[in-house]
């Protein structure tokens, strides 16, 4: 008598063990005739659309494929591909060469509006009295004759020009606060650049990341 193989395994082999052989027998048969599930390669149909299932299912999602592109677009996939190869310059003597140029138009402003407050406090009463009201001051201002120049017009400049000494100043100290890339992370993107290059070397524009010292990292 034979054994069947259950209904609800039809892809296993059917091992034949007979009734009245030894225990000894049996074991070895089984031995040699364990179970395997029958694993069929994919043919190059199968992969063809399972790569295309891939793809549309990428495309849905609004996920990036990185063989996809070229350029710019190839470059930004890579680098959003991991935090840990977001990595860009900070232009650490930018932002302070902008710094110190912003910091000395401020400084010409603060120069010119202390000169005219010295001017008045040692002028007139009329003179004094624009120190100590600003209402009075801006009357007085309205007053002049067009194209003069006034405390209300170094102010104003003053405010704009603050303004955007301030916003740079804090901006500097938050990308100074940036990490740099591990040796190991820098290393990965430069490798990567090399091998693919992805932008115009004659343009100059994949030096970028030849600034070691100057790259910082999102991550």
């Amino acid at each position: 008598m034979t054994s069947t193989a259950p209904r609800d395994q039809p892809m296993h082999f059917v091992v034949n063990i007979a009734e009245n052989a030894s225990p000894a027998t049996n074991a070895s048969a089984k031995r040699k005739c364990t179970t395997k599930r029958f694993r069929r390669k994919p043919s190059n149909q199968q992969t063809e659309w399972q790569e295309e299932a891939r793809r549309k299912y990428m495309k849905e999602s609004r996920t990036r494929i990185l063989d996809e592109w070229v350029g710019y677009p190839h470059l930004a996939t890579f680098q959003s591909s991991t935090p840990k190869f977001s990595l860009y310059r900070g232009f650490s003597y930018l932002h302070g060469r902008m710094l110190l140029e912003l910091q000395d138009e401020v400084a010409v402003l603060e120069r010119e509006l202390d000169q005219f407050d010295r001017g008045d406090k040692e002028g007139t009463s009329s003179q004094q009295l624009s120190l100590r009201s600003r209402a009075y001051d801006m009357r007085e201002s309205k007053n002049l004759s067009k194209g003069t120049r006034t405390r209300r017009d170094i102010l104003k400049e003053i405010r704009t020009k603050l303004v955007e000494y301030d916003d740079l100043l804090i901006k500097a100290r938050e990308i100074a606060a940036f990490r740099k890339p591990s040796g190991e992370d820098y290393k990965s993107v430069k490798q990567w650049f090399f091998n693919n290059k992805p932008l115009t070397e004659a343009a100059r524009e994949d030096e970028f990341i030849t600034w070691k010292e100057d790259i910082v990292s999102l991550h």
